[in-house]
């Protein structure tokens, strides 16, 4: 198992929606999302069917919310991002975490190789 790592929502989404969530808690002990992240998949996703999925790695522990709280890097990156994956960005610097869970929705060097 790897250390942890830092996801955006588009992971979570994607992998709850052909029911592999649990990939990301066999090859990491711990996901963290920031905010926005937990904002956009469980707040604003109470419709979509994946959503009570997620709900549960919460609730189970290994999928956790932190906050990202260099905000003036998250603004400098929202420059380019979107907000989930800028907060990313910044909490996996914040926490010195290497692993970042990637993203295709995104071709941006910028969002690909930042940690």
């Amino acid at each position: 198992i790897m250390p942890s790592a830092v996801s955006n929502a588009s992971p979570l989404i994607h992998l709850a929606k052909i029911g592999r969530l649990h990939l990301l808690q066999e090859f990491h002990q711990q996901v963290l999302v920031p905010q926005a992240v937990w904002r956009e998949v469980i707040e604003q996703g109470q419709d979509y069917p994946e959503t009570p999925l997620i709900e549960r790695a919460f609730q189970e522990g290994w999928l956790q919310v932190r906050v990202a709280f260099d905000e003036r890097l998250v603004s400098l990156l929202k420059l380019q991002l979107d907000e989930g994956e800028s907060e990313a960005i910044a909490l996996a610097l914040q926490e010195q975490i290497p692993q970042r869970v990637p993203c295709a929705k995104h071709r941006d060097p910028l969002a690909q190789n930042v940690v």
